[in-house]
């Protein structure tokens, strides 16, 4: 379809290519169609055996379907286009229906997606109407509808699954707009003020002083109208290929490589996927498909199709504006990815995509590098086997001479890799595309290829959406096919080593080479199925915000460092007491949300930088506050990388999975705010010794004779200067006379040199004035003094072990 040439001008065309990049992207495509070329036509082993040739032929296809969708990609990179968000006036914003799907998932879940929904901004919020559609018709699903105050369909019987679900709402409702939205997705508040515009760009035209108006009726193109708009499926928690590999803070998540570059170089041929959730559509083009396919495993994808074939226009857009839950266990992974690739290879079978007459060649082009994809994985197993197959089995799975290998594949490889690398967006590489293939082929080649021979998949499990932080069985096993050509790799390897030095032939060098790619592939995807132990059962977002606390006796400001579903970490400034067996007010405020919430303190760590780490956990919530805190929480982009680390190295892939795995984990149990001080105290007839640290409720103390016991650098003489270990005293500090710190004696430290004594009068200390004064100047490392009155020796009754209800030392300090 044509489109207005106003609308193209209006386009964002994010080309980047300079004129070298375009030179080097023509020779690339000279280079690769000659060396297919000579490929298919002068290296087959055509008089090597049948198993050598038909290990060639497939060899050779592999090549081919690898390089045809990094071309598919060259060749379209250039014409990423998103379309600019027109302005429209209020007026015109239409009704939408907002479909939240549900199978099996929790109310938990659904709470937290509906919640945002509700949220979601709208000149007249009036015009948004929000259903849980739940094809099992749960009690507790239409109870948690009444109690958001939002619509319910409740399904029996239904055989045509998501499909079934969304057609049964869709036919009960009349807004010209739907929204879908599976059950785990948590849209922004902006969802749809950054969607909806879209499809009034048929209606609109942007003049040279940017600003948007109404076409004339007859500059109205009305072939040109909107199908549905897709934005993509986010996630807030890492997904496997991060998490598993340790490398949640060093590479994006694997799908946004999908929706924010390939689903959008898509829009070029009009052929976005619809992906089922995260998605605005127009009803007309539901009608005129006759809503959400049936019949097929993957029915948005094939709806996607259906609408584009009528010649609705369908964008892709690279923002996330909803964010969900990515599959956390390696069973979910596989069976979520077989359902996509069998759906998709299904879908474009059962359609016939290649003789489609309502369809333009580019959008056919596009399904089918869509297509061929899916058979990716299986040129994986070729690419690793074919090493294999040359070294250890002798077949030949190509001729070529040297002068050959110089003149066609060395040109090939190199501008192939450099054009490659030139192209690739921020969110994947060359060596995250094949680790990613290495750790699925074993599970997605069979299936790909009997749902191309017709052997269908009868029955699928809709991926689980909540989290596992159960004990789970072991996944090393998932890993078996992984040691098995990982062994067989290095047999080759060594082969070709043995062979390289009694000859140093080029091929041999080459498969060395390439036995080597694969092997540190191969060696990523086992450590990947060894899989991680999951401790959280919430996802934690790292961002600042401002929190107030009430003790009773003071109001408290501090910062979040993170936050999630339980609680928060705090940053304050200086230590602060809270009494770790009571609750406190807290009051948190994310634009334009306030929470207020019961919160306790779990423990306290000093940080590098001198402020102070309080770990907190909420005590008691109530739903109002649940629902402002939730959107504090979800209304916003996730805290994990959108872009592979500057930093990145191979190098860094082992040394992390060798380090991070042998880590154990620490737990913090210091339930008070330790103060380092090492304060000289002295009685009044001069004798000395060391105030060590302080926490609110005890002090700690070195006596100089068990300094020069313990060899401590610097100790004095133990003598008539010392102050023995007392019973009880009273301290007072030289700049605070009038605060008075009254202890008694508790025990000997586990390090052996220093003395717990409790505060007994440390509640009463808490209001007096000055006392924050004297902390301050405690924290600061002023130079300080103090004296000790009223000593008295220690009880026998007292000289007793470490308290088991203080062992090994969460109170204080050690």
């Amino acid at each position: 379809m044509k489109r207005p040439i106003e609308f193209v001008q209006a386009i964002k065309n994010t080309d980047r290519i300079t004129a070298l990049k375009r030179l080097l992207f023509f020779a690339t495509m000279i280079s690769t169609f000659t060396y297919l070329f000579w490929r298919m036509f002068f290296t087959l082993p055509i008089h090597y055996g049948v198993a050598s040739l038909v290990a060639g032929v497939l060899m050779l296809v592999s090549e081919i379907l690898s390089t045809l969708q990094a071309l598919d990609k060259f060749s379209n990179i250039k014409s990423i286009a998103e379309p600019e968000l027109p302005v429209i006036p209020e007026s015109w914003f239409p009704h939408v229906d907002v479909f939240i799907a549900t199978h099996n998932e929790s109310t938990d879940i659904l709470f937290k997606t509906v919640n945002g929904c509700t949220f979601m901004d709208y000149p007249d919020k009036k015009k948004i109407h929000v259903y849980i559609c739940d094809d099992n018709n749960r009690p507790e699903m239409a109870a948690l509808a009444r109690e958001l105050k939002v619509g319910y369909f409740g399904l029996t019987g239904n055989k045509l699954l998501k499909a079934g679900n969304l057609n049964n709402a869709m036919r009960q409702t009349d807004s010209p707009l739907v929204v879908t939205f599976d059950a785990d997705m948590i849209p922004t508040r902006n969802m749809l003020t950054k969607t909806v515009p879209y499809f009034f760009l048929p209606n609109v035209k942007k003049l040279p002083d940017g600003t948007w108006v109404e076409r004339e009726p007859e500059e109205i193109d009305p072939n040109f109208k909107i199908g549905f708009i897709q934005t993509p499926q986010s996630f807030y928690n890492p997904d496997l290929f991060q998490f598993n590999l340790y490398s949640e803070g060093r590479i994006p998540n694997e799908q946004d490589y999908f929706f924010r570059e390939i689903n959008v170089i898509r829009n070029a041929a009009n052929a976005a996927i619809y992906a089922g959730s995260n998605t605005v559509i127009s009803r007309k083009a539901l009608e005129e498909v006759d809503y959400i396919a049936t019949g097929t495993i993957t029915e948005d994808f094939a709806t996607g199709i259906k609408i584009q074939r009528k010649g609705w226009t369908t964008y892709a857009t690279a923002t996330p504006l909803a964010h969900g839950l990515a599959p956390d266990d390696i069973e979910s992974l596989i069976k979520q990815r077989e359902r996509w690739g069998r759906g998709c290879v299904q879908s474009l079978q059962n359609m016939n995509i290649v003789l489609m007459k309502d369809m333009p060649i580019t959008a056919k082009l596009s399904y089918i590098n869509c297509y061929f994809y899916w058979w990716s994985f299986l040129a994986r197993l070729v690419f690793i086997m074919a090493p294999i197959l040359f070294a250890v089995f002798h077949l030949r799975v190509l001729i070529c001479t040297v002068e050959q290998f110089f003149i066609f594949w060395i040109p090939y490889f190199v501008l192939y890799s450099l054009t490659t690398k030139l192209t690739s967006g921020a969110t994947r590489n060359q060596h995250w595309n094949g680790v990613i293939d290495t750790i699925m082929f074993p599970y997605l080649s069979g299936p790909i290829l009997l749902e191309a021979l017709g052997f269908k998949l009868k029955k699928f499990a809709v991926t689980r959406k909540d989290r596992l932080t159960e004990k789970k069985p072991p996944t090393i096993i998932y890993a078996l096919p992984h040691f098995f050509l990982l062994f067989a790799s290095f047999l080759a390897l060594i082969i070709c080593i043995q062979l390289t030095l009694q000859s140093a032939m080029m091929h041999n060098i080459v498969m060395m080479y390439w036995l080597v790619i694969n092997s540190k592939n191969l060696i990523l995807a086992i450590f990947f199925m060894m899989g991680r132990e999951n401790i959280r059962e919430t996802e934690r977002f790292y961002v600042e915000l401002p929190v107030e606390l009430r003790t009773g006796w003071s109001t408290v400001s501090a910062k979040t460092a993170d936050i999630s579903e339980d609680g928060m970490a705090l940053i304050l400034d200086r230590p602060e007491y809270f009494d770790p067996e009571k609750d406190f007010d807290l009051t948190i405020t994310g634009a334009p949300y306030e929470a207020r919430m019961r919160v306790r303190v779990l423990h306290i760590n000093k940080r590098k930088d001198n402020t102070w780490k309080y770990s907190i956990n909420i005590s008691h919530i109530d739903q109002p506050n649940v629902r402002q805190y939730y959107q504090i929480i979800y209304d916003r982009h996730h805290s994990l990388p959108d872009k592979i680390a500057d930093s990145w190295s191979l190098f860094d892939d082992y040394q992390i999975q060798l380090s991070k795995r042998q880590e154990s984990q620490i737990n913090a149990q210091r339930k008070f705010p330790r103060i380092d001080l090492n304060i000289s105290a002295q009685t009044k007839d001069g004798k000395e010794c060391v105030i060590r640290s302080f926490n609110y409720r005890y002090m700690s103390f070195k006596f100089l004779d068990s300094m020069e016991e313990a060899g401590e650098k610097g100790a004095p003489a133990a003598g008539k200067n010392s102050v023995k270990p007392f019973g009880s005293a009273e301290v007072v500090f030289d700049v605070r006379q009038d605060l008075t710190f009254r202890l008694r004696y508790e025990y000997l430290l586990p390090n052996g040199v220093e003395h717990l004594y409790r505060l007994t009068n440390w509640d009463k200390l808490l209001v007096e004035e000055g006392y924050s004064d004297l902390i301050n100047d405690l924290v600061s490392g002023k130079v300080l003094s103090a004296s000790i009155a009223h000593v008295r020796s220690i009880p026998e009754k007292d000289r007793s072990p470490l308290p088991e209800v203080l062992a090994p030392g969460p109170v204080l300090a050690t």
